[in-house]
C-alpha cells in the first residue's frame, strides 16, 4: 500500500493527510471532553466532523485515483485581496507567457515572483472569472499547490487591493 501513495503528488498527499488528521483530532477531543464532562452533544458533533472529514478524504482519494484533476503551473504576478470574501484573486504567467487568473482561498500562502504548481479538480464550478457566488464555491476546487522555488526578477509583479 506504500507504493499507492508514492504516485500521488506530494502537495495533494499532504492536504489529504491533514484532512484525515483534523478529523481524527476532532474525534479524539470530542471523546475525551464528552467522557470528562458527560456531554453527549459534543461527542455527536465531533463524530459528525470526523465522518465528514472521512468522506472528504475519500472523495479526494477517488479524484486522485481517477486522475480527475489538472495541473496548472506559472509565476505569480499579482495577488488581489477580495474584501468580504473568503478568496483571493491570483494572476500568474504560464510557460507560454499567457496570463491566467485563479481564485484561491485565503489560506494559500503565495509570494509574488515565485513559480507555483496548482492541482485543481476538473469540472465543478469554474475558477476563472467567477462571480461572487461562484468564487465562494471555487475555493474548494484546489486540491493542493507547491512552490517550485524559482524566483524570477525580470517579471513585473504587483500586489494591490480591490
Amino acid at each position: 500500500m506504500g507504493h499507492f501513495f508514492h504516485a500521488w503528488p506530494p502537495a495533494i498527499f499532504r492536504r489529504w493527510l491533514s484532512t484525515l488528521a483534523l478529523g481524527c483530532a476532532c474525534l479524539l477531543v470530542g471523546v475525551v471532553a464528552g467522557a470528562g464532562f458527560g456531554d453527549g452533544t459534543l461527542l455527536v458533533l465531533s463524530g459528525a466532523v470526523f465522518l465528514f472529514s472521512l468522506l472528504r478524504a475519500a472523495l479526494r482519494c477517488r479524484a486522485i485515483l481517477r486522475e480527475d484533476y489538472e495541473t496548472v503551473q506559472g509565476v505569480c504576478i499579482q495577488i488581489s485581496e477580495r474584501p468580504l470574501q473568503k478568496c483571493r484573486k491570483v494572476r500568474f504567467l504560464d510557460a507560454d507567457g499567457n496570463e491566467q487568473t485563479l481564485l484561491l482561498g485565503r489560506q494559500a500562502r503565495l509570494r509574488l515572483g515565485y513559480r507555483y504548481r496548482f492541482y485543481l479538480k476538473r469540472g465543478g464550478q469554474p475558477l476563472f472569472n467567477s462571480s461572487w457566488l461562484q468564487s465562494s464555491l471555487a475555493t474548494d476546487q484546489l486540491l493542493g499547490y507547491e512552490e517550485l522555488g524559482e524566483y524570477l526578477e525580470d517579471v513585473s509583479v504587483e500586489k494591490r487591493e480591490q
